[in-house]
């Protein structure tokens, strides 16, 4: 396949019915939207494989952790509250029976402490390791990734880098868990979740790297960006390990997985935000362009393909 991922899932979607009566948001964000006798229920799913999001030399818990991060996030980002899964996984007939074990321990603590519930899944054989999840939330309003307005604030859930860190660490074969596991276990906005669903104006998490996600937002929108406050991004990690700000900045902007939200509200509600510690970083513009630190920048993410 030569087109990029996002032109892929346009070639392929226009075959398909993706709206009717009861679907708020269907196919285009970080998860559809359905009204189900006047709730509100958001739908995802996000998959790991082996060799390309993780090897089988990883942590088998963290994986199984971050396994069930990324899908719950997709939920966060919306404005709504993550509580069930199914997972649907494929194993070579070689895995050792252990590693499966583990996994499903981290499947098990991330679920405890999202309180979440798994509600079902499939397990078949696959030439290589094959996790999948089908989430499931709540909201009370959904934030989709096309309501910034000008002059709205943008947002960040937390700084970034760190994944980065996690993974450069996991690859080198773990030699720093502590690097290793801000990577297989992410640390979600759960807290921002209810101020997220009442004020927000559009949201996004951070998966395929900070430039190609506020792309996202951008495009979506309508809107364009100005991000004034650079530094406030970077992870303390990922600054006290490249040293110079200017190579922190461009690491962290690059980093993917984080799982962080990148959001916008309007002013009236900043000092909410600020209060619940999120990180304000610039706002929205009419211009589309997205600028940080007064330079342009091109907004190109991870792409599959």
């Amino acid at each position: 396949m030569r087109a990029n991922e996002f032109e892929i899932i346009q070639t392929l979607t226009k075959r398909l019915k993706t709206s009717a009566e009861g679907v708020v948001q269907g196919i285009g964000d970080d998860a559809a939207c359905v009204m189900i006798g006047g709730e509100l229920l958001l739908i995802s799913n996000d998959d790991m494989r082996e060799n390309v999001h993780f090897r089988r030399d990883f942590p088998p818990r963290g994986i199984g952790y971050k396994l069930i991060a990324a899908n719950a996030s997709d939920i966060l980002a919306c404005g709504g509250v993550p509580k069930w899964i199914n997972l649907s996984v494929g194993f070579p007939p070689d895995l050792d029976e252990n590693w499966a074990i583990e996994l499903y321990d981290g499947v098990a603590q991330a679920t405890r402490e999202l309180n979440m519930v798994v509600t079902g899944g499939n397990v078949s054989r696959s030439d290589r390791i094959q996790l999948g999840g089908a989430v499931f939330g709540t909201t009370t309003r959904f934030v989709s990734r096309g309501g910034a307005k000008i002059g709205d604030d943008l947002w960040l859930s937390a700084s970034l880098g760190d994944s980065r860190l996690g993974l450069d660490s996991l690859l080198e074969g773990a030699k720093n868990e502590a690097l290793a596991n801000m990577h297989l276990y992410p640390k979600l906005a759960l807290a921002l979740q209810p101020l997220i669903a009442a004020f927000a104006s559009s949201a996004i998490d951070i998966s395929d790297g900070f430039l190609g996600d506020v792309g996202h937002l951008a495009k979506a929108s309508g809107v364009g960006f100005e991000i004034d406050n650079p530094k406030a991004m970077i992870s303390n990690a990922t600054l006290t390990r490249m040293g110079d700000e200017n190579a922190a900045l461009d690491f962290a902007l690059n980093s993917g997985e984080e799982y962080r939200l990148l959001f916008t509200a309007p002013i009236k509600s900043r000092k909410t935000f600020l209060d619940a510690g999120a990180i304000l970083i610039g706002r929205a513009k009419a211009d589309k362009t997205v600028a940080i630190g007064g330079k342009l920048v091109e907004t190109r993410g991870f792409s599959h393909f």
